[in-house]
C-alpha cells in the first residue's frame, strides 16, 4: 500500500512539475560554470602589481562618465577584486544594469556591458523566474519544493520488491543490449540513484533562495568593538593615489578596510553609497577571495559591515553574513553557504562538476520518466485495438 502511494505519488507530481525542473535544471547547467567562462575575458584581470590603486570615489566617476549616467537616478558599487584583477563598477537605476571594468590603478575603462543583454543574466532570470517576473519566481518555487518529494519516493521506488544480487546489480548499471524500453528504464533509474543527495541538496538549497524565510529569523544585533584600525593606519592617501578629487567618506571606508586586513590590497572589498543622504555606506568584505574570479565570486566568507557616513564609525547589523566566518553560529554557517553549495562554488572544480552532472541528471528524470508513463498508456491502448 505504501508503495503504490509513493508510486502515484511519484507519477502525477512528477508529470506536473516535469516542464519547469526541465527548464531550471538545464540553466542551472549552463551556470555552473559561469565563473570560468567570464575568466577567459581579458577584462577580468589589470596590471596592478606595483601600483597604488585609485580611491573608489574616482573609479565611481570614471565608470559613470562612461555611460552617461545621472548622479542622482543611477546607484553605483565598487568592486575591489585583488591585484591582478580588474575592478568592476555596477551601476544600476530607472530598470538599467552595468558594469564596467577599470584598471583600478590607472582607471582605464576595459570593458562596460549591459547587462540586459548577457547571456548569463538571461539564463539566470530563466533559472530563476521562467523569465515570468514574479510569477515565475513562485512557480519555480512551489516546483521544487514538489521536487522534493518526487525525488524521495522515487528511492522508495528504486529499492527492488524482491532483494536479490543480480536485482540489486540490474538498479545499479545501465545494461547493455537490451530493448529501448529497458534502457530508458535504466536511465530513469540508475542516474537517478547515483546522483540523488547532490539533486536533494540542489533542490533544498534553492528552496531557501527562493523562499529565504524558510532559514528562520535573522539573528541579532552584532558589533564587535575594536575592528575598525586606529585613524592613522587608515588615511587614504597611504591607501590610494593622490589625484585632484579631494577623498570622500567612501574612500575613508575603504582604507580603514584594507588597513585592517592583513591582506591589505588583496583583500576583495565591495562598497556601495546609497543615494539616501542620511543611510549608511555599505561595505563587503571577502576574506575568502584568492585573487582569482572564482574566488572573487564565492560568498559565504563575505562580512557585511556598515558605516555612518558622516562620523565613519561601524555601525551593528542584523543578519547572518554581520560576523567573520569563523565566529558564526553553526545555523548561520549553513546559511551563509547555502549559495555556494547551491552554485557548486563551496569547493573546487570538482564540486562544481558535482552540480553540474546533478543539474543534468535533474533535467533527464521528467524526460525519461514522461516517456516511461506515456509507454505505460499506450500499451493498454494497443492492445485493445
Amino acid at each position: 500500500m505504501f508503495r503504490k502511494i509513493c508510486r502515484n505519488l511519484h507519477r502525477w507530481i512528477g508529470l506536473l512539475v516535469s516542464p519547469v525542473i526541465v527548464v531550471v535544471s538545464l540553466t542551472g547547467a549552463l551556470l555552473v560554470f559561469e565563473d570560468e567562462i567570464r575568466s577567459l575575458g581579458s577584462c577580468q584581470f589589470a596590471e596592478t602589481r606595483d601600483s597604488a590603486f585609485l580611491p573608489p570615489s574616482v573609479l565611481e566617476r570614471i565608470a559613470r562618465q562612461s555611460i552617461a549616467a545621472p548622479d542622482s537616478a543611477w546607484q553605483a558599487r565598487v568592486d575591489y577584486r585583488g591585484t591582478g584583477l580588474s575592478a568592476a563598477v555596477i551601476l544600476f537605476g530607472r530598470g538599467s544594469l552595468y558594469n564596467v571594468y577599470l584598471n583600478p590603478c590607472t582607471g582605464e575603462v576595459l570593458k562596460t556591458t549591459d547587462q540586459s543583454r548577457d547571456f548569463f543574466r538571461i539564463v539566470k532570470s530563466g533559472h530563476r523566474t521562467l523569465w515570468l517576473g514574479k510569477t515565475g519566481k513562485t512557480i519555480v518555487g512551489v516546483a521544487v519544493f514538489l521536487f522534493v518529494p518526487v525525488l524521495l519516493t522515487g528511492l522508495v521506488l528504486w529499492f527492488p520488491h524482491r532483494p536479490g544480487l543480480q536485482t540489486l546489480r540490474g538498479r545499479l548499471l545501465i545494461r547493455r543490449g537490451t530493448s529501448a524500453a529497458k534502457r530508458v528504464y535504466d536511465l530513469h533509474n540508475v542516474p537517478g540513484f547515483y546522483l540523488l543527495p547532490f539533486a536533494l541538496l540542489l533542490a533544498l538549497s534553492g528552496l531557501l533562495i527562493a523562499f529565504p524565510g524558510l532559514g528562520g529569523p535573522a539573528p541579532g544585533a552584532f558589533h564587535s568593538p575594536g575592528r575598525t584600525p586606529q585613524p592613522e593606519s587608515a588615511v587614504p592617501g597611504t591607501w590610494f593615489r593622490q589625484t585632484d578629487a579631494p577623498f570622500q567618506p567612501q574612500d575613508s571606508v575603504a582604507a580603514m578596510l584594507f588597513a585592517s586586513s592583513p591582506r591589505g590590497r588583496e583583500l576583495a572589498l565591495s562598497l556601495l553609497v546609497p543615494a539616501s543622504g542620511n543611510a549608511p555606506i555599505w561595505a563587503i568584505v571577502n576574506p575568502g577571495a584568492d585573487g582569482t574570479v572564482e574566488g572573487a565570486e564565492t560568498r559565504f566568507r563575505r562580512e557585511f559591515r556598515y558605516f555612518d557616513r558622516h562620523t565613519l564609525r561601524e555601525l551593528p547589523v542584523s543578519r547572518p553574513e554581520n560576523r567573520p566566518f569563523p565566529e558564526a553560529s553553526g545555523r548561520e554557517k549553513l546559511l551563509r553557504m547555502n549559495y555556494d553549495l547551491h552554485t557548486g562554488r563551496i569547493g573546487s572544480i570538482y564540486t562544481k562538476l558535482l552540480a553540474f552532472a546533478a543539474s543534468l541528471v535533474c533535467a533527464s528524470l521528467p524526460v525519461t520518466g514522461f516517456l516511461l508513463w506515456r509507454r505505460r498508456t499506450r500499451l493498454p491502448r494497443m492492445r485493445r485495438g
